[in-house]
């Protein structure tokens, strides 16, 4: 009834074979084993201690008053079918084995070994255990829980058909257990080295750590009617071993997060965030507006774990960063939400969206064509390439605009099919024009008319019978003007023929060149009639002599034209006075000809109106015989010209007792002989009866 060795413990305590022990109160501590080998009925608060053995009963102890605590430096073992225990304390450094054929409940205990438990009814404790080696816990159709602050160091495996649950502070390894329903928790991670059966409905399997590990295989976990959960802190910790699921939940927390799944699953405290980016290329062509047509193959989820995959609602829609043409363009899609996520058939729950807008660098926007046609034109020819209609514009987006818009020729010139060049222009777009691909196109039924130009032939244009043409021939800009830079080439020409009239001026080859339609006025173009002059031989002769066959010659006959060529009639020289007239100066006129083709207008030359001398009458001397020679008192030098010209030689004659000056200037000089003399002319010329001879440079007789 009171402590048994607590002072100086018994070197060991054993009961015999028969009878019964009775153990009211107090501490039995031995140094030794304890062996109980009859039935033993053990009251309030007794503990049984073995500092340095092992504590056994083989016979049936009951110990249902309270709480028996058993101790001992080695092992514990009660495991008589028969026994019965309220609450049991256990403190060994060894293995424990204990059975109970009703319900027990462990206290505080401390097992340096395993854990052999056995009861027949619930399984439950009022204090933390801690196992150093594998524990196995059967309570036949009793609950087991052990949900305190546990530390099972081996394996625990547990059979009931009841439900169970499990606590370690620590990792937990299950090894094959079966029950009702099993719950097992652990604040570090959960290994399967068994398979777990439960045949209840619903969460008849639960697990819960911060890891998990199936190291039994893909049929580890039966459900029976009901399904597992295995609760995790992140799917990259865990080793499923090929456990089959049917769902997954991420930001899930145990005991506090609703299940989402049905059927089979693991659920995750990791809470993984999807951020939602555009991918590939989001393109089109320039349409002014930012908006971004998309399909689905642009969006991705990133951050999808485990092997996941996330679907998106995928807008169909976004927006550029601006409406401009470029590559690598920022484009962004509002309203993005998690359509699915999926692991191969399973179902995903819990992803979380970093942000609700898918964005990436994948616009591409390309230029929109713009078409800038050359309008059709007609002009008059002005030297320059202007056109004053305006180009055309296909392809502009509304509310851009074209201006600046001009065209001109390909080149000046007068011409139809004439092509046309868009010569400048600016788009308007906001970004320097740079969301068009311009292409020009020409115009080719341009019209450049030539300008009209009237050039009209210079009036009263003449020559004269004979003399060469006054070219070039005179002309004038009547109408019109020629552009800066222009001119005229080419001349004039006029009809043919040489004879006195009139003639056509003809444009010939004047022209301004193809730029100009050149209209041509003529004028006549007038040939007058050259001048010949009837020029007579001087003639002297005395009152009451007859005349003498008045001679003399026409001069100015032009190029080739003779007396016999171009004159008609009989040339004569004839004087309106008589040798009866006083003595005097008088005329002596041709005339007797006509001019072929009126080429030729006849004058009389200025001396003949003095050609004819008229001498005072001198009564003849009696003959007195042959006449004294003719003696050259002087001789003056002069020019010799022709034939027909009065020369200014003159000479001073004597005659017997008579002296005579005679000059060219007073004589007309008929030529009647020419000889062939040097250095100068020889003449013989008559003067009354006195023949003389007249050289280049002096006279003499022959």
């Amino acid at each position: 009834n009171g402590n048994v060795g607590s002072a100086v413990p018994l070197a060991f305590l054993t009961t015999g074979a028969t009878g019964a022990t009775g153990i009211n109160a107090g501490i039995v501590r031995t140094s030794g084993n304890q062996s109980y080998n009859n039935p033993t009925t053990i009251g309030v608060g007794v503990t049984l201690q073995s500092t340095g053995g092992n504590l056994v009963a083989a016979a049936p102890v009951t110990a249902t008053s309270g709480t028996l605590s058993l101790s001992a430096a080695g092992t514990v073992s009660f495991n008589n079918a028969a026994n019965n225990f309220n609450t049991v304390n256990l403190n060994t450094g060894g293995s424990v084995v204990l059975r109970d054929a009703n319900a027990i409940v462990l206290g505080p205990s401390s097992i340096g070994g395993a854990l052999g438990l056995t009861a027949n009814g619930a399984v439950t404790q009022i204090g933390a255990i801690t196992v150093g080696g594998a524990s196995t816990i059967a309570a036949g159709a009793g609950p087991v829980v052990l949900t305190g602050a546990n530390d099972f160091g081996g394996d625990i495996a547990v059979t009931t058909t009841g439900v169970a649950q499990l606590n370690d502070v620590n990792n937990l390894t299950l090894g094959a257990s079966s029950a009702s329903t099993l719950t097992a928790t652990a604040g570090g991670g959960i290994t399967l080295n068994g398979n777990v059966n439960a045949t209840a409905g619903g969460n008849s399997i639960v697990l819960a750590g911060t890891a998990f590990t199936n190291d039994a295989g893909p049929a580890a976990l039966n459900p029976g009617a009901g399904r597992w959960l295995v609760w995790s802190t992140n799917p990259a910790l865990d080793s499923r071993g090929g456990l089959a699921y049917n769902f997954k939940q991420y930001n899930a927390i145990f005991g506090v997060t609703p299940v989402l799944g049905t059927g089979n699953g693991f659920l995750y405290s990791i809470a993984p965030a999807i951020t939602p980016t555009l991918v590939g290329t989001v393109s089109k062509v320039y349409d002014g507006t930012n908006i971004a047509t998309l399909v689905p193959a642009n969006f991705a989820a990133v951050g999808a774990i485990d092997g996941d995959t996330v679907t998106l609602n995928n807008p169909a829609s976004g927006t550029y960063d601006n409406r401009n043409v470029g590559t690598n363009k920022p484009v962004r899609a509002p309203g993005v939400s998690i359509v699915t996520a999926t692991n191969g058939a399973a179902t995903v729950y819990g992803y979380q969206l970093a942000s609700t807008t898918a964005t990436g660098n994948v616009g591409t926007i390309t230029a929109a064509p713009l078409t800038l046609t050359a309008a059709t034109n007609t002009k008059v020819y002005d030297g320059t390439v202007s056109s004053a209609a305006v180009p055309t514009v296909t392809g502009l987006v509304a509310g851009d605009t074209v201006t600046g818009l001009a065209q001109v020729y390909a080149d000046k010139n007068a011409g139809t099919g004439k092509t046309l060049l868009v010569s400048s222009y600016a788009v308007n777009d906001g970004n320097g024009g740079n969301n068009y691909s311009v292409t020009t196109i020409d115009n080719t039924t341009g019209i450049i008319h030539p300008a009209a130009l009237t050039v009209t032939a210079a009036a009263g244009q003449t020559k004269v019978y004979g003399d060469a043409d006054p070219l070039p021939f005179a002309y004038a800009i009547t109408s019109g003007a020629l552009v800066a830079g222009d001119t005229l080439t080419g001349a004039l020409s006029r009809t043919a023929g040489e004879n006195v009239g009139g003639y056509a001026l003809t444009q010939n080859t004047l022209t301004a060149g193809s730029n100009y339609a050149l209209a041509f006025v003529s004028n006549p173009f007038t040939i007058t009639p050259a001048t010949l002059t009837y020029l007579a031989n001087a003639a002297t002769v005395r009152q009451g002599t007859p005349f003498p066959v008045f001679t003399g010659t026409v001069e100015g006959f032009k190029g080739a034209d003779t007396q016999a060529s171009a004159t008609t009639g009989t040339l004569a020289f004839t004087t309106p006075a008589t040798n009866s007239n006083t003595a005097g100066s008088y005329p002596i006129n041709g005339s007797g000809l006509t001019a072929n083709f009126g080429n030729y207008v006849f004058v009389q030359a200025p001396a003949n109106a003095t050609a004819l001398t008229i001498q005072p009458h001198v009564e003849p001397l009696p003959p007195v015989g042959p006449l004294p020679p003719v003696v050259i008192l002087q001789a003056y030098t002069g020019a010799l010209a022709s034939a027909a010209q009065s020369e200014s030689a003159c000479a001073e004659l004597e005659s017997g007792s008579e002296t005579e000056t005679l000059c060219g200037a007073q004589q007309n000089f008929r030529a009647s002989e020419q000889r062939n003399l040097t250095p100068g002319w020889r003449r013989v010329i008559d003067l009354g009866t006195v023949s003389l001879i007249i050289e280049g440079d002096g006279m003499r007789t022959p």
